[in-house]
Formats: structure tokens, sequence, C-alpha cells
């Protein structure tokens, strides 16, 4: 899936060897395995399917979460972090900013930030580089973005917004691997969506909700720990 969303030709070549290369362990493994933990329904149904692992189970991921939430004021009305120098999530930004960001009124503040957002096209952003806490950037944006639009497994920066009870939104595919998508969280595919979306959540903005996102979080590390026990506890 990197490979087909590569936009240049080298890149291309690199991910589809990487994925040659990944899919030969991957069979490896799953000969010598008797159990095998996936990261998504996605990854498990593949692995059913192309390495004939039939005993194995999704864990429900969680993200490691500080013992107090952050609170700050809000400096920016649409927020995006990562690390926008990595193809895969380049080609979010270039997504967003070709097809949503004209949709927006000029009115609404973007900040970008983490490592590469400094070479981003000047214009609308305002581009910060890595800042020194990225959960207090977070706290400080009315609403984050997730432009995801290629890439495979589980998106960590996903699993953050939700467990911090950040209101974000994302596409489809920045929320796969979570079975259960916290109410703090909108999905939209279309740029028209994903623009309408964030335009609603500036326009009528939801709290910073993280004793909610702690409990979303909290349920699914107990499930993710029950789960390991009795896997264990069989073999």
């Amino acid at each position: 899936m990197v490979a087909k969303a590569a936009r240049r030709l080298w890149w291309r070549a690199i991910y589809a060897r990487e994925a040659r290369l990944n899919a030969e362990l991957e069979r490896h493994a799953g000969a010598e395995g008797c159990f095998a933990w996936f990261l998504s329904q996605a990854d498990a149904d593949r692995a059913r399917r192309d390495l004939d692992i039939t005993h194995g189970a999704v864990l429900p991921l969680f993200f490691p979460l500080g013992s107090d939430p952050v609170r700050a004021s809000v400096d920016y009305d649409i927020g995006l972090i990562g690390t926008w120098s990595w193809p895969p999530v380049r080609e979010g930004m270039t997504w967003f900013l070709e097809h949503v960001v004209p949709r927006l009124p000029p009115e609404m503040s973007i900040a970008v930030a983490g490592a590469g957002s400094e070479a981003l096209p000047e214009g609308r952003i305002r581009r910060l580089g890595l800042v020194p806490d990225a959960r207090a950037f977070l706290a400080g944006v009315r609403v984050a973005a997730v432009p995801t639009i290629a890439g495979t497994g589980i998106q960590i920066k996903t699993l953050e917004l939700a467990a911090t009870g950040t209101p974000a939104v994302s596409t489809r595919l920045g929320v796969r691997g979570l079975d259960v998508v916290p109410d703090s969280l909108r999905v939209a595919e279309t740029p028209e969506n994903f623009a309408a979306a964030l335009v609603e959540a500036v326009r009528h903005p939801r709290t910073h909700n993280p004793e909610v996102g702690w409990a979303w979080n909290e349920a699914r590390r107990r499930a993710a720990v029950t789960m390991i026990a009795d896997a264990l506890a069989g073999l």
C-alpha cells in the first residue's frame, strides 16, 4: 500500500523491496510459531490468508499515558503533528494542503509541528518544527487533523489523540486498527467532508476531555492484559 501511494519512482522501488523482504520473514515466522498476536484485524486477515496462521488474536492497543493530563490555553484552531519528512506521512500532508486547506475559511489558523514541518510550503500554515512537548501542543488546538492516506499498521498519533480526549478529524485510514473509535474522533474521507468536519469542530468546539480519553485507553489496556494472560495460560 505504501509503495503504491509513493509519488516518486525510487520510493516506490524501495518500499516494494521492503515489502518483499518483510513478507519472506513473515512466512518463516508463521511457519515456526504456534500463536500470533496482531495489531489490527486487517493484519490478522492477511496472515490467515497468505501465511496460513490460524491461531492468533488481535490486541486492543492503548497509549502509555502519564499520570497527569496536560491542559493549555488554545493557541490555534487546527493542529497537525508528525514526522513530515517520512514519505507516507508527507503524502497525507500534500493531500491536506492541496485539497483540504483551500476549502477552509481564511481566518482559521493552522499550525503544523514535528520534524520536517519547517520544510513544508509557505502559505496558510504556521510551521513550528519540533516542539518541546507534543501533548502540550495538541492541548492548545481546538481540533487536530489526521490526513492519513497511506501506510499500514496502527498509527500511534491516533492512539494518543483518542487516549488524551483530544477532538480530532481523521481519514478512515488514520483510525485503522481501532475497533472502537471514541466520540472525540470524527472520520471523514473526502476533502469536502474533511474540511467541513474541521470547520464544524472549530466553530462549535468540543472541550478536551482527558478523563473520557483516559477511561477509553484504560479499558483497552485492561483488555490487552487479559487477552495476553489467557493466551499464555493456553500455551
